[in-house]
């Protein structure tokens, strides 16, 4: 085996161990971005001393699932995302041997190099990384809706739904979002670096499809969208568009009212939350 295909197995290998320790958070983030909130908001104060309600961070919604469904219970979905990271892996790893050959020496003469060549290597390398994004999303697009139904329901009943519901393309719910977010954050990234190769954020996660409780019941506050722009809509005009944005310091946006210089939230509110 060459020492080439020894790096890339051996990334994937990192990848697959990175994928495993995080995925804990990982399902409390898609819980949380879902409307799934299993601990009520308490009475707190904003960093400017303005009464708020505070929900539970990263760290203690993990250790609420781990209270409830054991430790097992938090790599709920690992399998499917562990599969759909690999496979965008290799196809990216794949387009970009295409797309990309190895590069002489001549390369690293950069002051030989006109300022129109640099304009073309830079549109290029946005080109290759736009496909190579693009062709990596698509691929894992079924893995990644798979990952969230097992989070929020379980793997049979949510191939069974994901089928009943929309048919073959309910594997790919979510996917036009998704494409926009990664490609806008990538030419961002281009563009501030460069054309150099930035992380990215996982961008924009809305899902047209019902949220489902772990404990198999469908999420009574969550309607069923028909399509992404109408999930838009409503998260909108709730104020919930960031929902999952801030894992550390999470307040409750929904209607409260303040009694006695605490926060707290009307009463139907503490019931859909609780």
């Amino acid at each position: 085996m060459s020492k080439q295909k020894e790096n890339k197995w051996s990334n994937y290998a990192l990848r697959i161990i990175i994928n495993t320790a995080s995925h804990p958070f990982e399902y409390a983030k898609v819980l949380i971005q879902i409307g799934y909130e299993p601990i009520a908001p308490r009475p707190a104060k904003t960093f400017f001393g303005k009464p708020a309600l505070k929900l539970p961070n990263i760290f203690e919604y993990v250790k609420h699932i781990k209270s409830v469904d054991g430790f097992t219970g938090c790599y709920n979905g690992l399998a499917p995302k562990v599969c759909g990271n690999l496979l965008s892996a290799i196809a990216t790893q794949k387009l970009l041997d295409y797309l990309e050959p190895p590069k002489d020496d001549e390369d690293d003469l950069e002051e030989e190099i006109t300022e129109e060549q640099k304009r073309e290597r830079f549109l290029k390398s946005v080109k290759c990384d736009i496909i190579t994004h693009t062709a990596a999303i698509v691929i894992s697009q079924p893995f990644h809706v798979i990952t969230v139904r097992m989070m929020a329901h379980g793997i049979y009943s949510s191939l069974k739904e994901i089928y009943n519901q929309n048919g073959i393309l309910g594997f790919f719910s979510g996917l036009l979002p998704r494409l926009l977010g990664d490609i806008c954050s990538l030419l961002l990234a281009s563009v501030s670096g460069d054309g150099d190769h930035l992380p990215l954020p996982g961008g924009f996660q809305l899902h047209g499809h019902h949220a489902f409780r772990p404990d198999g019941r469908v999420a009574p506050f969550m309607p069923h969208y028909g399509s992404w722009l109408d999930c838009w809509a409503d998260l909108a005009s709730r104020n919930q568009l960031k929902r999952g944005s801030s894992l550390l310091v999470r307040y409750y946006v929904g209607p409260s009212v303040v009694i006695g210089g605490r926060a707290m939230p009307f009463p139907k509110d503490s019931k859909a939350i609780s």
